[in-house]
Formats: C-alpha cells, structure tokens, sequence
C-alpha cells in the first residue's frame, strides 16, 4: 500500500529578516537537512521540536517564532487652559472635572509696572488684577486636591 504522502520532505526554513527586507540582493543560505523525515508507518514524524515550522508541510504559510514581546502603557496628556478639563486624576483615579482656580502671575505685576511708568498712579496700575485672562489658571482635583496641571501667563 503506498501513502499519499512523500516520503520525504525538503522544506527551506523562512527568510531571515535581512532577506524579507532587502529582497533577493543576499543570497540564501542553502540547507542541507530537512525538517521531517520519514517513520516506518509511511507518515511524516517531526525531527525538529513541534512549533518551529510544522504549517509549511501543512499548505498554510509558513510563521517565524516570536522574536519578542512589548508593553503598551498608555498615559493622558491633557493641555490644561482656562477652562475646567474632564479627565481621571492620577492621585486617586477618579474620573473628574477639575476645579479651576485663577492666581495672579508675573504678568498683571509686569503690566502694573508699565502702566505706573506711563504715569498711570493714581489707581489705573491696578486694572491688570481684575482681568481673568492676565492670571495663571491651576487646575486640582475635586476628591482629593491635588495639584494637576497649571497655565502659566509669561
């Protein structure tokens, strides 16, 4: 009774990497031994450790092992300006909407000393403190006031 298998396989392994990028410009390496070999049953036993390149006999495409594995972590960059910004605090995890606070910067001080330069001493120096969008803008969190991010104006 003959098999409808060969009796013998010659397999050439995968293409190493620099042969997959560059093409046919490196020669391959030629092999000399074949990866199954024949029992007395007439089927194809294994010779190499079973998940090196067994599908290629199989009729799928052959696979090359995993060369390594990698680690995704993902973190949240968040550009903070005047308005509060929904986010998940990295001091207690919470998904929150941070509480805005305004403080006054270097820049109303600077702008309060042109202004009393220019001759502008009697109370008009002062303005640049009423307007909001002169100050730093800090955000914190709600559940545990930390700190999260801040704006800085000059």
């Amino acid at each position: 009774m003959t098999s409808v298998y060969p009796m013998e396989v010659k397999s050439i392994p995968p293409p190493t990497y620099e042969q997959a990028t560059y093409g046919s410009q490196i020669p391959s390496i030629p092999t000399t031994y074949s990866i199954y070999s024949a029992s007395a049953t007439g089927f194809l036993q294994p010779s190499a450790p079973i998940g090196m390149y067994p599908t290629s006999v199989m009729g799928l495409p052959p696979q090359a092992p995993p060369i390594g594995t990698s680690m995704l972590i993902a973190t949240q960059s968040l550009m903070f300006g005047d308005m509060p910004v929904q986010c998940t605090c990295p001091h207690c995890y919470q998904i929150i909407v941070t509480r805005v606070e305004k403080r006054e910067g270097l820049l109303p001080w600077l702008i309060c000393g042109g202004i009393l330069l220019m001759g502008g001493w009697l109370g008009c120096c002062l303005i640049p403190f009423c307007i909001d969008s002169l100050k730093d803008t800090e955000h914190y969190c709600p559940h545990c006031a930390a700190l999260l991010g801040s704006q800085r104006r000059l």
